[in-house]
């Protein structure tokens, strides 16, 4: 399909960007990246793939990055195929294609008019402009295939990246073919760009077209393809010897007649001087239009460039004429513009420049673009370069708002930087930039914020509050500083930020800002296991934002109002408060709101017992983010809770290459903490210590460095464990003690009850090894026995409480432990604790229940030989299919100690509910299909069983799917037949 037929040596790459485009016509869209060294030949590629691609019927889009060092245009390859694109369709048709979200999409191309009043900022803005491309990419596809193309995206800015990004991971069925084009050799070790290629490399969606220099023979034919006369066999192996491949040097040997010279003439030592020995015959005023249109940059118009060259329009046109005729320029992309015919050829004459030139060339093009509508950042860029101080910072501060506006927020982090270090260079700032030192640096900090620069985010921010004196003004920075430092990882700081922002606040009347800092502060205290008062202060904050009708901040309130009803025993009215939270976020287009209310409406379901819920929840939540762009960023505490979840119900595979994947990205340092600790928990109930010991070692240091304490329970927990495995008392006494010490202030009865059923089996485990020797056991049995008394206070009625499901379990469990300490092992007690667990999709702790079970059934004075088997065999079932090494040996071992084949078939009833269930059903499943046997709709189900409307209905289907039957009767009456569900009567 390519339109040219002098291409050499790159059928095999035509053929791969044709076979795409078929796919992506086909409704199959697909990503191509073009790699190569400068000059090897891409863009040639390139041109004739879209020629031969537009005259098959296809629409094809272009823009490229440009070389701007201080990466002060966000967006300029998208931007200029969106020009063309309005050039071609006009502007009416373009916003039709766009949708509703056209006026997110004026952000970024503000030709296409002025943005609607009140749309949101932040990473609000951001998804819905990104979104709006992604519409309007799939409308025009609806009429024709599309190609967008991105050159050189090695000089790209953040923004761009970012944009592809979202692109690449949320094309589905569009038909759009991305092509993109960077220097291979252009991408130092920490370039932008090297851990997105990783990302895209591995997408199935994604070709990696790596170009290669023409060998020998290519290089022969391209020669002699473009040679005016004929080269002698010495000048031939010579050009190609010294161009090694590379199509423009070759193409530049051949143009310039060095190709021609003789062995004993002396050759340019480079490509730049070799570029240059053509631009040196030229005239003045044809060098003097070179330099201009270099310092523009890759394309120039018309009128800018007379302008800039200060040239009579007769001396311009014959300049322009002889730079064209040398195939130095070509017409430009845009109507009336130039382009240099390769970026190297741009590259070799700015280079050459002068200091002095360069500043006076600048200058030129700066005044000459005041008088036009230029983007503020194309102004800032050249009068950074032209030295002018007064009018760089001017144009950096608007610049740097136009940025944000845009949703380019690296960029506008980087205006605002050079902003703040010329404010001391120019007289009188706060009249020139039209804004106090204090809000120039609160929006600073706020763009670095977004674009991911926490330290720089918490410089400017305490900076501004160094100089603000108004008391509104300083708690509204200091609620930033707390968010900030959340997110840092800086727990103390955080709070000492909440609580003096709610103290200077307290004396006044309810505000948006006030019910913000309020709910703030109670989300700290809950993190720090503050239950009551957090509760407390989330329905004061509540209150707050209904009083002044701020339905935003009242959404944010309900969540930690939420959580602390869900831990202070009110369940049902905390996982309804957060749902309308989720409510508010969604109606209002609120998308970081919506994100905080996914990750509290994960914990509230798993705290509450529906983890397959909150798992669900959570995946939910994860491809928001991945559309904000955020997955591995404010996204980390999603992933984390999904790889808990994923962890907790048995789906160990999955939750270890969730956690792993997370942690190759740079994520928050909270979130690499909780996964280190996750994966270190997995690590031990697989038998793999030394890795644990590592991962849990790596989590030590970072909580050293950073002052942090908030997962020193998990690292204790894990301390526990590892200890009790092998058999080390004291080793796990100390990391129990140690772990109740972290936690003696908190509320959280999860903590606490785990850290004491661990300590417990320790002492049991010490007691039964006490007494198989017949040695004195009464100090182990009595500390067991204090461990066991400050475990019942924190569940009075051994856990019969309206509290979460697990807490009646882990104190039914340090019971059992006692029991079993003080040579009273009751297999009864381990029968409900398997069943229970069962019960809450909770396999590994069901299997030790198991195990404890059997155990306990074979050490009765009459053993009941059916009962233990099953318990044994229901337990290493569990214990195999997760790879939980540890607990499997010790089934094996109690196996082999009672002669029974632990793979057999059951023998009776391990413990109610414990029999596996046919079809492959879940015991989710199997309770749905039980009220489906009752003739319950799917309202009812869900009503019945706590679960949502929603989640009900996927049930049902997954069970007619697992049944092979097609109506809901059917399935009913296949779960009688098979004795799953009860008749009445």
């Amino acid at each position: 399909m390519t339109s040219r037929d002098d291409l050499v040596g790159r059928r095999a790459e035509s053929a791969r960007l044709v076979d795409a485009l078929a796919a992506a016509a086909g409704g199959r869209p697909s990503t191509v990246l073009l790699s190569g060294e400068a000059g090897v030949g891409k863009t040639a590629l390139l041109r004739a793939f879209a020629d031969g691609a537009e005259a098959s019927g296809a629409r094809v889009l272009t823009g490229a990055c440009v070389d701007l060092s201080s990466g002060d245009l966000p967006y300029v390859p998208v931007v200029e195929a969106l020009r063309s694109l309005v050039r071609d369709a006009g502007e009416q048709d373009v916003r039709r294609l766009a949708g509703p979200g056209w006026s997110s999409l004026a952000r970024m191309a503000p030709f296409l008019g002025e943005p609607e009043e009140g749309t949101a900022g932040g990473a609000d803005a951001r998804v819905h402009m990104f979104e709006a491309i992604l519409e309007l990419l799939r409308r025009l596809g609806q009429e024709r295939p599309v190609v967008l193309i991105c050159e050189d995206l090695h000089w790209a800015d953040r923004s761009t990246l970012d944009l592809l990004a979202f692109l690449v991971r949320m094309i589905t069925d569009e038909r759009l073919l991305l092509l993109i084009t960077y220097r291979s050799n252009d991408l130092e070790p920490r370039h932008p760009l090297r851990p997105l290629i990783v990302e895209f490399e591995r997408s199935r969606r994604v070709d990696h077209l790596r170009l290669r220099p023409f060998d020998h023979d290519e290089s022969v034919q391209f020669v002699i393809g473009r040679s005016v006369g004929s080269l002698t066999p010495v000048q031939l192996e010579r050009t190609i010897s010294l161009a090694e491949g590379n199509a423009f040097f070759l193409e530049e040997m051949v143009v310039s007649g060095a190709a021609a010279t003789e062995p004993g003439d002396r050759l340019p030592a480079s490509l730049s001087d070799m570029v240059l020995t053509r631009v040196e015959p030229l005239s003045a005023e044809a060098q003097e239009v070179l330099r201009a249109a270099a310092a523009a940059g890759r394309y120039v118009g018309h009128r800018l460039l007379a302008t800039a060259c200060d040239l009579p329009e007769r001396s311009l046109l014959t300049a322009l004429r002889e730079c064209t005729t040398r195939q130095l320029l070509t017409e430009g992309p845009q109507p009336y513009s130039y382009a240099f015919r390769h970026a190297l050829v741009r590259e070799a004459v700015y280079g050459d420049l002068l200091p002095g030139e360069r500043m006076r060339l600048h200058a030129a093009i700066a005044t000459a673009l005041s008088g036009e509508q230029a983007a503020a950042g194309e102004l800032a860029h050249h009068w950074f370069q032209a030295g002018d101080r007064e009018r760089a910072f001017t144009t950096s501060l608007r610049a740097a708002a136009e940025a944000a506006t845009a949703c380019a927020f690296a960029e506008s982090d980087r205006l605002y930087e050079r902003a703040l270090q010329l404010w001391g260079e120019v007289g009188d700032p706060e009249a020139l930039g039209g804004a106090a030192h204090a809000e120039v640096l609160r929006r600073a900090a706020d763009a670095a914020r977004w674009a991911g620069d926490l330290a720089r985010a918490l410089s400017r921010a305490g900076a501004a509050l160094d100089e603000e004196a108004d008391p509104a003004g300083r708690a509204a920075l200091l609620e930033r500083l707390g968010r900030y430092r959340w997110e840092t990882g800086d727990s103390e700081g955080t709070l000492r930020a909440y609580a003096e922002a709610d103290a200077l606040l307290a004396d006044g009347p309810p505000s948006p800002l006030r019910a913000r800092v309020h709910a703030d502060l109670a989300t700290t205290h809950l993190r720090n296991g503050r239950y009551a008062l957090g509760r407390r202060l989330g329905a004061e904050a509540v209150a707050m934002a209904r009083a002044v009708d701020a339905v935003a901040e009242e959404g944010q309130a309900l969540n930690p109002l939420g959580i602390g009803l869900t831990m202070t025993g009110d369940p049902d009215g905390g996982v309804a408060a957060i749902r309308r939270a989720v409510e508010i976020a969604r109606a209002g287009g609120h998308l970081d709101d919506l994100h905080r209310a996914y990750v509290n409406l994960t914990f509230v379901l798993a705290n509450v017992g529906r983890r397959a819920d909150a798992l669900e929840v959570a995946q939910h939540g994860i491809v928001h983010v991945r559309r904000l762009g955020l997955e591995w960023t404010a996204g980390g505490v999603l992933v984390s809770n999904a790889a808990t979840l994923q962890a907790e119900l048995g789906r160990w595979d999955e939750a270890e290459r969730t956690a792993v994947e997370a942690l190759d990205h740079d994520l928050p340092t909270r979130s690499t903490l909780y996964l280190r600790l996750l994966l270190a928990g997995l690590e031990i109930a697989r038998g793999r210590f030394d890795r644990a010991e590592h991962l849990i070692g790596s989590a030590q240091e970072t909580m050293r460095r950073l002052d942090e304490s908030e997962y020193s329970t998990d690292i204790h927990t894990c301390l526990a464990e590892i200890a009790i495995w092998r058999r080390d008392h004291h080793g796990a006494r100390r990391a129990v003690a140690d772990g109740l010490r972290a936690v003696q202030d908190s509320e959280d009865q999860l903590q606490q009850l785990r850290l004491y059923g661990l300590g417990l089996r320790a002492e049991a485990d010490e007691a039964q090894r006490l007494a198989a020797l017949g040695r004195d056991v009464s100090a182990v049995r009595e500390a067991a026995g204090d461990l066991a008394a400050r475990a019942a206070k924190l569940a009075p009625d051994g856990g019969a409480g309206p509290l979460l499901p697990d807490v009646p379990l882990l104190a039914r469990l340090c019971q059992a432990e006692r029991l079993r300490a003080e040579g009273a092992d009751d297999p009864g007690e381990w029968a409900w604790i398997a069943e229970g667990w069962e019960g809450l999709d909770r396999p590994y702790p069901a299997a030790y229940g198991h195990w404890r079970r059997a155990d306990a059934l074979l050490a009765t004075a009459v053993p009941d030989r059916a009962a233990a088997a099953g318990a044994l065999r229901a337990g290493h079932r569990i214990a195999s299919g997760l790879g939980a090494f540890c607990l499997l040996r010790e089934l094996d071992a109690l196996a082999q100690r009672a002669r029974i084949d632990p793979g057999g078939p059951d023998d009776g009833p391990a413990a109610g509910g414990s029999e596996p269930i046919p079809f492959r059903l879940t015991r989710r499943e199997l309770q749905v299909l039980q009220e489906l046997g009752k003739g319950s709709s799917n309202r009812q189900i869900a009503r019945q069983l706590f679960i949502a409307e929603k989640t009900a209905s996927v049930h049902v289907s997954n069970i007619l799917t697992k049944l092979g039957v097609a109506s809901r009767g059917e399935a009913a009456a296949m779960a009688y037949r098979a004795g799953l569900v009860p008749r009445d009567g």
